[in-house]
């Protein structure tokens, strides 16, 4: 049968014999593959309108409350701030109130000792340790002649003040308190800056 074809048709499928005695048959189908899964699509739609629902309600709740700590963040700090104004305030008034004692002291001395500084007797020492003994504030007193040496100083020991003996005064002619002190007018009073003290030429510790 070589050299011969037939063709044969029926329905929707065609036929080729070949000469080897052989037929190819090619069928075509109408069936609709689907090019959606509607399982998946279903699936993120849910998703979606998840996220699109809760997302926002989570970021709402996260501002939320990002600003009720801002607040109670900032209710603490104004407190901390007033109780440092408050503690300041009683410091303040506590400081002006010891100067105020110190500036009477200072002036009752110098209205009984303004023309009599000398100590030759040692009355003037005992004068001034008298009042370091009642004024407990005092870590310190001395009486400084017009050259800025002393002439008489009390020293607050661990338990008692002690009158220092002649021979371990000093001058303070050098510090700048005693120069700005000397060139005040009669009458008026120096008060120095919070500063180390310093005794013959050292810082006391």
């Amino acid at each position: 049968m070589a050299g011969e074809s037939k063709e044969a048709s029926g329905g929707r499928n065609e036929s080729q014999e070949l000469d080897s005695g052989f037929s190819v048959t090619s069928s075509v189908s109408h069936e609709s593959i689907p090019l959606v899964d509607p399982e998946r699509t279903g699936a993120v739609w849910k998703t979606t309108r998840f996220l699109v629902i809760f997302v926002p309600l989570w970021i709402a709740t996260g501002l939320a409350l990002a600003g009720i700590h801002y607040r109670e963040f900032s209710a603490g700090r104004e407190e901390l701030e007033a109780s440092e104004v408050r503690t300041l305030a009683v410091a303040t008034k506590t400081l002006v109130s010891q100067l105020r004692l110190a500036v009477s002291d200072l002036l009752a001395l110098a209205a009984r000792h303004a023309r009599d500084i000398d100590d030759e007797t040692g009355d003037l020492s005992e004068e001034l340790l008298s009042y370091v003994r009642t004024k407990t504030a005092y870590h310190q007193a001395r009486f400084l002649d017009l050259r800025g040496n002393e002439i008489a100083r009390i020293d607050m020991g661990d338990a008692e003040p002690r009158v220092v003996p002649r021979a371990q005064l000093q001058s303070k002619a050098a510090r700048y308190y005693f120069r700005h002190a000397i060139a005040l007018p009669e009458g008026a009073l120096y008060v120095s800056r919070f500063d180390l003290n310093v005794d013959h030429g050292e810082v006391e510790t």
